[in-house]
């Protein structure tokens, strides 16, 4: 059995007793998103581990006003997990409907402080549609909301480690940080540098890492209350994988989170991505700057439009960061690789 082979997704209690056989058969040993403590159990029971994960942005995420689309796949007349139903969906472009605005949705600890709420450069917090309402972690408040939270998921599922996936959705349309003009960082970054972050370049580098630094103090605090819990729990942060500059523009300064110790493992996400030379590219990068301080583990997704399908494509893929300084791999997410057929692919995997 390999030291590490990760499957992730959110299994639920139905089809749980079938996931999680699929799973050990395969060789996974590590189930990545669960929290029903149920579910944790039987997963513990087959001798696989369970990292519940939390989605989370740099500056936390406590609102959204939502943009969604009715898909044509909505409206199957037939069951789309029987053999016929697969040949047609295969055949199928989706067509989508929309978009409709959603209200804004705030959560209780925003709508109570609003004068955590984090600035964009034009000076505003308001909710533009498909954006985030960002609180800012500068505020020790914000902080430790935070960490409770990733705490809870690990004490509440009982699982042996948390996750931190940070997704998108805090950009402009340029994946440039949005947040962050807030009046304490503003004023500390202008006694620091003597420039004024208003005037300046909105990608200049050092404010760039400037606001990133909170995000790194989060996660020093989250560590240490997690091991606080369960001294041996793993906490790993996820990435979308991107070129060198494009993590700090997106406020993750993620080689200062390994300066500081905050992890005890770096998990970097293919996404949407099938070159195999951009793979390549990227995990080497990533490979050097983790310098072997802690375990770096790639996730290929088969679900995502544009990510890796074909066993062959995830084959490739993962001989190629392995070759290029991932110490594991492993796939996202457990219902494509079922719907997909590609347990034995797992299989192969961990055996690489």
């Amino acid at each position: 059995m390999p030291e590490l082979l990760p499957l992730w997704g959110i299994v639920d209690r139905h089809s749980a007793g079938d996931i999680i056989a699929k799973a050990s058969d395969a060789g996974v040993t590590r189930l990545i998103g669960p929290r029903d403590p149920e579910v944790v159990q039987q997963a513990h029971a087959a001798g696989l581990a369970v990292h519940p994960y939390v989605a989370a942005t740099p500056y936390p995420a406590h609102g959204a006003r939502a943009i969604t689309y009715t898909w044509s796949v909505n409206y199957l007349s037939f069951d789309p997990a029987s053999p016929e139903a697969r040949a047609k969906l295969d055949e199928h472009r989706p067509i989508f409907t929309g978009p409709v605005v959603g209200e804004p949705s705030i959560d209780a600890f925003a709508q109570e402080h609003s004068e955590y709420w984090s600035k964009t450069r034009d000076g505003g917090n308001t909710l533009d549609y498909s954006r985030r309402l960002c609180l800012s972690p500068h505020h020790a408040e914000v902080r430790q909301a935070e960490v409770d939270s990733w705490r809870s998921a690990l004490e509440e599922s009982g699982g042996t480690g948390v996750q931190v996936e940070y997704v998108d959705g805090a950009e402009d349309e340029t994946q440039l940080l949005r947040c962050g003009y807030d009046d304490p960082i503003v004023a500390q970054f202008r006694e620091q540098h003597g420039e004024d972050p208003f005037l300046i370049a909105a990608d200049d580098s050092r404010w760039l890492q400037f606001r990133s630094r909170p995000v790194t103090g989060l996660l020093v605090e989250a560590r240490a209350a997690i091991a606080n819990h369960n001294e041996n729990a793993v906490f790993s942060a996820t990435l979308i994988a991107a070129e060198p500059d494009g993590y700090l523009r997106k406020g993750t300064d993620w080689a200062k989170w390994l300066d500081a110790g905050a992890l005890d493992e770096i998990h970097i996400w293919f996404r949407t991505e099938s070159d195999m030379k951009v793979i390549e590219r990227q995990v080497q990068h990533a490979a050097s700057v983790v310098a072997g301080r802690v375990p770096l583990v790639v996730e290929l997704s088969c679900y995502h439009v544009g990510g890796l399908q074909r066993p062959e494509q995830l084959m490739n893929a993962a001989r190629t960061c392995l070759d290029y300084g991932a110490n594991a791999v492993g796939i996202y997410r457990h219902h494509a690789v079922d719907q997909l057929d590609l347990w034995s692919t797992l299989a192969a995997i961990g055996r690489l």
